[in-house]
């Protein structure tokens, strides 16, 4: 045996006999809050996400395990779902115009780039 099939037999025993393997995707429901806050050369838009994911993203078949020993952990969680917090800050560079009109109230007009 050459030292090359050596080496890609072992790698293929290393990636198939990871005790949990996880699914490649997820469906999320997300729910935010965010504002936004006029500054004189750009506008700043934070943002606060809170996701939830509403897939089982643990696979339970698995039958490309060598070492069925590893099985046991695969079997002994229920189920795994994501969550995630995200926090965005969104920068736009623009210009910030306070105008006064006459009657002693101020207009803001904002123009994005």
């Amino acid at each position: 045996m050459t030292a090359k099939v050596r080496k890609k037999k072992i790698c293929r025993k290393l990636f198939t006999s990871f005790a949990l393997r996880l699914k490649p995707f997820d469906l999320y429901l997300e729910v935010g809050m965010g504002c936004d806050i006029y500054l004189p050369f750009f506008k700043l838009n934070p943002e606060l996400k809170f996701c939830f994911g509403l897939l089982d993203i643990i696979r339970k078949d698995r039958s490309d395990l060598i070492d069925n020993t590893l099985m046991k952990y695969t079997q002994s969680v229920n189920g795994g779902r994501s969550r995630m917090i995200v926090l965005t800050l969104n920068f736009k560079k623009g210009i910030l115009m306070i105008v006064r009109s006459n009657c002693r109230s101020c207009v803001l007009i904002s123009i994005c780039r």
